[in-house]
């Protein structure tokens, strides 16, 4: 990869401030600590700073929201096959292993 696109250096500064977050993987104690309500909070809202850090891997810019839900498909180096859709499940454990697995995938690719 070559220099990261601007934001990138902040998406991974953002991720590993995440509560719970310790390096890239988020702790199964903090987890168990909090209810599920925070966890869906949390994970809501930081679903943006995911998603810029998965567009910044693949060296483009951040398109707004109606578009990157367009063009997510585009994407050629993605987290795992479903990152998106497990994401965004409505199932709280799927979405809260997929932002820790995006979170280590991330923290990977842009910090190379």
């Amino acid at each position: 990869m070559q220099q990261l696109p601007p934001g990138a250096a902040r998406a991974i500064e953002e991720l590993r401030r995440m509560p719970g977050v310790r390096g890239a993987a988020i702790t199964g104690s903090w987890a168990a600590e909090h209810d599920a309500l925070k966890m869906r909070y949390l994970v809501s809202t930081n679903a943006w700073i995911l998603l810029e850090a998965v567009w910044a891997a693949n060296d483009r810019p951040m398109p707004p929201t109606a578009t990157a839900y367009r063009r997510y498909t585009q994407l050629g180096c993605v987290p795992f096959p479903g990152w998106f859709e497990e994401l965004f499940h409505e199932n709280d454990a799927h979405r809260m292993e997929a932002t820790r697995r995006i979170i280590a995938w991330a923290a990977e690719r842009l910090e190379k």
